[in-house]
């Protein structure tokens, strides 16, 4: 399975960096911009760590408590590629993830 996105930014330090990602191209589905569900999406999200709860979810940190990685979790996100419980948004439910690979081209253009 594969998703690749046209654009992915991530902002500063400021802003908790917060990312935004668009342009889906794959087989994957597009767990990043989950339209299911405004509260699962990852764009527009700012990166939470298990010691740095930046997250939505009402309930606890979901760095700590579902991934103990860090990530842009919505209410804990369709999209984990870090820590113990990664998981890609696929369809009708979450599919497990036992690899995966960010790769990220910098510059215009």
């Amino acid at each position: 399975m594969w998703a690749e996105y046209d654009s992915m930014t991530v902002e500063s330090e400021n802003s908790n960096y917060i990312l935004h990602v668009t342009g889906y191209h794959g087989n994957a589905g597009d767990a990043f911009n989950n339209y299911h569900s405004v509260n699962w999406q990852a764009t527009g999200r700012q990166f939470s760590t298990p010691d740095v709860d930046n997250d939505p979810w009402p309930n606890g940190n979901c760095a700590a408590v579902v991934s103990s990685g860090g990530w842009w979790f919505g209410w804990c996100s369709s999209s984990r590629l870090t820590g113990h419980n990664a998981a890609w948004f696929s369809g009708p439910s979450e599919v497990p993830v036992s690899a995966s690979r960010m790769m990220l081209r910098c510059g215009a253009g």
